[in-house]
């Protein structure tokens, strides 16, 4: 599946199973990139919802599902 929103794309990568920890528990999802060194952060919903990119340019949007998560977005994007 291909889309061009991030949101849509954490969930379709996190339902396939592709989702991951990042940060501390207690983090925010902007605190949680900042702490794992994305660049390029911005907030891309009003929900906190952020997205950054990893060393390798690769797009990782962070939500908060009972702490921060992140799902590598790339192959889901268009």
């Amino acid at each position: 599946m291909k889309t061009d929103n991030f949101v849509e794309a954490w969930r379709y990568g996190n339902d396939e199973g592709e989702g991951y920890s990042i940060g501390e528990e207690y983090h925010s999802p902007m605190q949680a990139a900042q702490s794992e060194g994305l660049t390029c952060i911005i907030q891309i919903s009003t929900d906190g919802s952020v997205l950054g990119y990893d060393s390798e340019g690769r797009a990782i949007v962070v939500c908060d599902s009972h702490g921060p998560w992140a799902v590598d977005v790339t192959d889901y994007m268009e």
